[in-house]
């Protein structure tokens, strides 16, 4: 996959990381060895994602503003800020103003949003935040005459100032990431290949875990007959439904992976957060096909012959390289997701902001950040067409030293990360790519693989093939959480394969083998007749 899937695909977070690399010219590390390296990216991240989340509960007060020790502190206000790390964008708060305040439907906290399950589940739930049909909904009550615009400016400020802290990590994770990566492979006793090599891990991804979250509860409730049976006797609206009715330990779970991992596949698609339906139905899909060891290979939980999964060995010398990896390649302090991540988490106060600018909160990520400020000090309004321009159509970033202008493209360009095809079996899935050519190769897959190909029919000289035929089963198709394919239509033999073994399939895609690689992790959306592959990690 091309480093384009790796950017953000928002103006704001874009404009954000482009500002910072272009603010100096220096792209090395501010710490000179990879442990503070790691540990200041560490804590600039936890700083910035604790004051998002203040932000989120509404209320930023004296106590709220972030001062610290971390990495990305503002110079007098008792921290010392890390070389190179100096914020490049924004106003931090006043001394010893009171911040800001605003009114949030259903109080602070997750728990707040946990307890909103429902404007369709029932009486019994207030209806505030994750509904059985919908998305984590940040309902907002009117901003108060005391958290106006200058407060609310002031707040946005010390938001971009601990954003701007974190850029210089995020740019330079990818350099040091290979350069980790090549000396591992090279002090590894094969060469690089084999059982040590795999010890290495794929990275420890936002989308990875995401995956790995929904796939644990729905391992959960394989092992549980009346819940497994709830779950599957319904369309995925009625079992959100009866989930929160029936089986609310259950419904906390799938309530808890969305306010955490809702967000993911919003970083770099045009794609709305995860809906508690969307949820469902990737349960549902997994559950109708797997038993519980099955699933629980997919989970993480279990390695193929029902064990549980040992963990990778490498050498005492070699385990905290391939650790550092592992960060470097895909945690959230190394990875631009992290803005999305903290925009999420204040996403109420970003509502907040959006409304007293004027425009519709689903347009404020098109601005830049600069925009954003001076709009809410007065100075230049947003401007609405400009802004739904560059949703509609993307946006080209002019940025030079520490300035960042954007501007909407004439014409809209082809989504990035998106595939289409024809769906030819319903469902929905998340999953790890493996690209599969023959059948051979289908050995590699693991339970929650995306099978992905180029033929959809048998081969006519004998050979094994991909798909079943003439009574030869395929372990891979078992195995498969989805299936894509370059060629191939309604009436294929891969679609009626798919459809026997009621695995969500997108085929004629043209493309796919030669868009995806082993390991990204993707979404088939194959829940309309014209069937998606979004790619959520690469």
């Amino acid at each position: 996959m091309t480093a384009r899937f790796r950017e953000p695909h928002h103006t704001f977070d874009a404009a954000l990381l482009a500002a910072g690399r272009s603010g100096d010219g220096d792209s090395g590390p501010p710490a000179p060895t990879a442990a503070e390296f790691l540990r200041h990216a560490e804590d600039a991240a936890k700083e910035l994602l604790a004051y998002a989340r203040r932000l989120g509960t509404g209320e930023v007060g004296k106590r709220g503003h972030v001062g610290g020790s971390g990495p990305g502190a503002v110079p007098g206000r008792g921290a010392r800020p890390v070389e190179g790390v100096a914020p490049t964008v924004g106003a931090g708060p006043a001394e010893g103003g009171e911040g800001v305040r605003f009114a949030v439907g259903g109080g602070p906290g997750h728990e707040a949003e946990r307890r909103g399950a429902a404007d369709d589940a029932g009486p019994a739930h207030d209806a505030k935040a994750v509904s059985p049909a919908g998305h984590v909904k940040p309902e907002l009550d009117a901003v108060p005459g005391g958290a106006g615009m200058a407060e609310l400016a002031e707040a946005a400020g010390r938001f971009l100032q601990l954003a701007a802290a974190c850029v210089p990590f995020v740019a330079d994770a990818p350099r040091l990431a290979g350069a980790v990566r090549t000396e591992l492979v090279r002090s590894l006793p094969d060469g690089g290949e084999g059982d040590a090599a795999s010890a290495i891990g794929y990275p420890d991804s936002p989308a990875f875990r995401e995956m790995r979250s929904l796939y644990r509860i729905a391992y959960g409730v394989s092992r549980d007959p009346a819940a497994r049976e709830i779950v599957l006797e319904l369309s995925a609206r009625r079992t959100a439904e009866r989930l929160s009715a029936d089986l609310p330990e259950v419904w906390r779970q799938v309530e808890d992976h969305i306010i955490e991992h809702g967000w993911v596949r919003t970083w770099n698609t045009a794609l709305p957060p995860l809906s508690a339906r969307e949820a469902v139905q990737r349960m549902q899909n997994a559950l109708l096909r797997w038993d519980p060891e099955t699933a629980g290979v997919a989970a993480g939980e279990l390695q193929p012959g029902g064990r549980s999964r040992p963990q990778p060995k490498l050498s005492e010398k070699l385990q905290p390289l391939a650790a550092a990896h592992r960060k470097l390649a895909g945690e959230l302090p190394f990875s631009p997701a992290l803005f999305t991540k903290a925009r999420w988490e204040s996403r109420r106060f970003w509502q907040a902001a959006a409304e007293q600018c004027g425009v519709d909160p689903g347009l404020l990520p098109w601005a830049t950040p600069e925009e954003v400020l001076a709009a809410l000090r007065g100075e230049r309004p947003l401007e609405k067409a400009e802004l739904q321009a560059r949703q509609a159509n993307g946006f080209s970033l002019h940025a030079a030293a520490g300035d960042v202008h954007a501007h909407a493209r004439e014409t809209p360009a082809e989504p990035e990360g998106v595939l289409t095809g024809q769906s030819v079996s319903l469902g929905r899935a998340v999953g790890r790519v493996k690209v599969v050519l023959n059948a051979d190769d289908g050995g590699k897959l693991l339970p929650g693989d995306v099978l992905v190909t180029d033929l959809s029919t048998p081969t006519y000289e004998g050979q094994p093939s991909v798909f079943p035929y003439r009574g030869i089963p395929s372990v891979a198709i078992e195995k498969a959480a989805a299936v894509v394919t370059d060629e191939g239509g309604l009436l294929s033999h891969a679609a009626i394969v798919c459809r026997e073994s009621r695995v969500p399939s997108v085929l004629g895609t043209e493309r796919a083998t030669s868009v995806l690689r082993d390991g990204m992790i993707v979404e088939v959306d194959a829940t309309r007749a014209a069937g998606r592959v979004i790619v959520l990690e690469g």
